[in-house]
């Protein structure tokens, strides 16, 4: 086991946890920190002291961490050593935990499978106080997936190389997503299968049935979704570049009838996609939604790009969306300016 210096990174590392975890938390109190391999992470967690600080190294695949609560800072790379790739990260039952740094991806990548836990770069469950920071969310179908868990933050994070969504957040109490760049998907397409045999991608299921074709749906790609029952959650000065034939939805709240969306903040984010979903929250109760930009990425765009909302008591203002401002058969929704 090696060790390194930590002086001015451990006082990087303290920073606030959404919700009651103090600050001091994830501080480190050593001079130095153990850098180990990464198959070794979670036998450590296991009798590692509260407030540890470990670093990890190098590759590997299908890890699963559960069943801790004391705080835990894990070190997955950073501008003064190596840095490490999980393929495959499970947390179970998990709490006061800071991510800085590395790369994670899917197991399965982009390509369909039948097995979700394959589809997910990280899968959180059950889990509470987690904070990623400076993580490369890579090649997978969905790159960051959270459920049943409270107090979770990804912030400064780069997703890139996915097949449908950046973060996903279902039933969760307490989020924050903030300061991270969404680029570079992949979604699979429509496909429309004729009598004769001949394929075409990319149609509608009006224009393909109308031709007598079978049509089949593609991804529906999304920057970051919530569904399920969602309260306290901030999402802020996200960056999102999607244009043809890489497009998605940037930030929704799509979900099931039954899902609830409560306290929601959408603010100062950047969204510029080809689909027409850019920020759609509806039914959404005592929301904020406010300083952000919506907009096309090319003219090869389908449907106009929008912002819109819809619920009770909701803030929308100084929104600014000029691909609507720009078609009068389309509302401006949330462009007024805020008044505080």
């Amino acid at each position: 086991m090696k060790t390194v210096a930590t002086a001015a990174l451990a006082a990087a590392l303290v920073a606030p946890v959404l919700g009651p975890a103090p600050p001091s938390a994830f501080s480190a109190s050593a001079s130095s920190v153990p850098i180990i391999p990464c198959s070794e992470l979670p036998a450590y967690i296991r009798t590692a002291p509260a407030r540890a600080v470990v670093q990890i190294t190098g590759t590997c695949t299908n890890m699963e961490l559960r069943n801790r609560r004391d705080p835990l800072t894990v070190i997955a790379g950073n501008a003064r050593g190596p840095s490490a790739t999980i393929v495959g990260l499970r947390l179970l039952q998990i709490q006061n935990l800071q991510w800085v740094g590395g790369v994670i991806e899917a197991i399965g990548g982009v390509a369909p499978t039948t097995n979700w836990q394959h589809e997910r770069g990280l899968s959180v469950d059950h889990s509470h106080h987690l904070r990623f920071s400076g993580v490369t969310f890579r090649n997978a179908m969905r790159g960051a997936t959270f459920t049943r868990s409270t107090n979770v933050s990804v912030v400064n994070s780069e997703f890139t190389r996915l097949r449908s969504d950046g973060v996903n957040l279902a039933d969760v109490t307490g989020a924050l997503v903030s300061g991270n760049r969404f680029t570079g998907f992949s979604p699979l397409p429509t496909t429309c299968t004729y009598p004769d045999g001949q394929v075409v991608r990319g149609l509608s299921r009006s224009a393909c049935t109308a031709g007598g074709g079978s049509w089949v749906d593609g991804d529906h790609p999304d920057a970051v979704q919530m569904w399920g029952r969602i309260e306290n959650v901030e999402v802020s000065r996200n960056q999102v570049f999607a244009p043809n034939p890489g497009w998605t939805q940037g930030i929704t709240n799509f979900g099931t009838p039954t899902s609830t969306t409560h306290r929601v903040r959408v603010i100062a984010n950047r969204v510029i996609t080809d689909s027409s979903n850019g920020i759609v929250f509806l039914n959404c109760v005592d929301c904020v939604i406010r300083d952000n930009f919506v907009d096309k990425a090319t003219t090869t765009r389908l449907h106009v790009v929008r912002l819109r909302y819809s619920g009770e008591r909701v803030i929308a203002c100084n929104n600014v969306n000029p691909d609507v401002a720009q078609n009068a058969a389309w509302a401006l929704q949330g462009h007024e300016p805020c008044i505080n």
